[in-house]
């Protein structure tokens, strides 16, 4: 059994790792058993020698195993590989995607990892649903894997801890800020926080805020017609009203409208895809929309954001969703937000239990 290493592309912004495949990376594995792993995760504790070391593993063509011989046929592993001396532990999650599609999820807790090479997921992907028949190719010639490692609050704190002795006195502010509360190094909410700052006002259901004109009208038609509509000179100061938009969501769009960035999404992507549609500002809705189908989908949230997703007509988002539900119909039904499924539409309900019928004959 061969195992080839650093294979396909890896993206880090952790806590979540995306490692990237394609058939160029699964076509030299002939046998069952053959594997490839990720380029190296490296994520630092509180010393160079205690950094955590891990790898993604995936067999195309299936791993034989002593408990189901037949194994090989019906699933593609993926699996977490620990590079760790001694027990190592951490919280963990994996997901599969395959043409925006969620086609693999296991939602993990704690797990301690107690061997150098300990490993997961033999039954995590089906061989029919992410493989082109026996070829040992992909279908569609891709294949996403999402993981994400978070490590226990001590080593966190304690690589904090380490920063902050080894920083100069400037830099130790900037740590120790980072550590007690991470907006107060955002220079972004420092200016918000200015009352010399800006031309305009809004104010929003549980706050305000000042800024310039000249850079909502750059992001939003919509914030340019409510500017000049009670705009009379060039020198007026202007206050806007947006009475059914949070302030913790209007201050995303704004650091979005200066910043290029959004620190909330995977919390609140609803809320702001919801109120930049009201304002007109597509880049950002296409910026929610995509964070919100590559992460942060389980079974608590789904039947919400299929809701979501049919509400303002996004049938990328719709279809993951639903291929989500009847991949782990069992899952849906056990979770107390089951509930709000007979409240869908009729169609989209037909659309879900489709789905969930077309699964169970593939399976």
């Amino acid at each position: 059994m061969s195992c080839t290493k650093d294979v396909g592309k890896l993206i880090s912004r952790p806590p979540v790792y995306k490692w990237l495949i394609d058939d160029s990376c699964v076509r030299h594995c002939k046998n069952p058993g053959d594997s490839i792993e990720s380029p190296l995760i490296e994520i630092n504790t509180t010393t160079e020698e205690t950094r955590r070391l891990w790898r993604l593993k995936f067999y195309p063509r299936g791993k034989p195993t002593s408990k189901d011989k037949d194994a090989c046929n019906k699933y593609v592993p993926v699996q977490l590989v620990s590079y760790n001396r001694g027990k190592v532990e951490v919280n963990f999650d994996l997901a599969s995607i395959q043409n925006d599609i969620v086609v693999g999820l296991y939602e993990g807790d704690r797990d301690i990892f107690q061997q150098i090479m300990w490993e997961r997921g033999e039954r995590f992907l089906s061989r029919k649903r992410v493989m082109k028949g026996d070829t040992g190719l992909l279908k569609n010639n891709n294949l996403t894997i999402l993981c994400r490692i978070v490590l226990p609050l001590s080593e966190i704190v304690g690589r904090l801890d380490t920063e902050l002795k080894e920083c100069s006195v400037r830099d130790e502010k900037a740590v120790r800020s980072r550590k007690e509360d991470l907006d107060e190094v955002d220079c972004f909410a420092r200016l918000i926080r200015d009352e010399n700052f800006g031309d305009t006002t809004i104010k929003c259901k549980n706050g305000a805020f000042r800024v310039h004109a000249a850079v909502l009208e750059s992001h939003s038609e919509v914030f340019t017609k409510m500017i000049k509509g009670k705009k009379k000179n060039k020198s007026d100061r202007v206050m806007l009203t947006l009475d059914d938009v949070d302030a913790n969501v209007l201050k995303e769009i704004l650091r979005f409208a200066y910043m290029g960035k959004v620190d909330s999404i995977q919390e609140s992507g609803a809320a702001i895809f919801a109120a930049a549609d009201k304002l007109g500002m597509k880049t950002l809705k296409s910026k929610c929309q995509k964070t919100m189908m590559d992460e942060g989908l389980t079974c608590k949230n789904a039947v919400e954001r299929l809701r979501f997703a049919d509400q303002y007509g996004l049938p990328d988002m719709k279809q993951q969703v639903i291929a989500f539900i009847a991949l782990n119909s069992k899952k849906m039904y056990q979770d107390p937000s089951f509930v709000m499924m007979k409240d869908l539409k009729a169609d989209l309900m037909y659309e879900v239990v489709e789905a969930i019928a077309k699964s169970k004959i593939e399976s």
